[in-house]
């Protein structure tokens, strides 16, 4: 059997291997470890932050259109209850005018020249409001 050669004996002087390193040198092979994570870290903040603008940006977006959306709607509330206002104006009116026609129908001209002064009033009434209603 052959014998391998044994270690010097001189086992307290260090080989530089294994020497024991200094703060100093433990320090920069950690930051030669972190700068790599540092970096990585830096470009994910950076990319957080623009999607942070852009869903700001969004936001905004999305504010204003339901702002829009909002006087949209009490623009056609409005158009809707001046549109039922006239609806029951006209509606009244044909009714004033059937009892016109049925008043003379039955020879009532009395009743019917009653009636036809309150639809004359009605309307000049009407025109009234109308003239107010949109600043005249």
């Amino acid at each position: 059997m052959r014998r391998l050669p044994m270690a010097p004996s001189n086992i307290n002087s260090p080989t530089p291997a294994l020497a024991p390193k200094s703060k100093q040198q433990k320090r920069k092979g950690m930051m030669r470890r972190l700068k790599p994570r540092l970096r990585k870290l830096k470009e994910q903040m950076e990319e957080i932050g623009n999607q942070q603008k852009c869903i700001k940006e969004e936001q905004r977006k999305v504010r204003q259109k339901f702002k829009m959306i909002e006087s949209q709607c009490q623009h056609l509330k409005k158009e809707t209850q001046l549109i039922s206002q006239q609806s029951a104006a006209t509606r009244f009116q044909l009714a004033l005018l059937f009892q016109i026609l049925k008043a003379r129908e039955d020879n009532d001209f009395n009743k019917a020249n009653d009636i036809t002064r309150s639809l004359r009033e009605f309307m000049i009434a009407k025109n009234n409001t109308k003239w107010s209603m949109h600043g005249h």
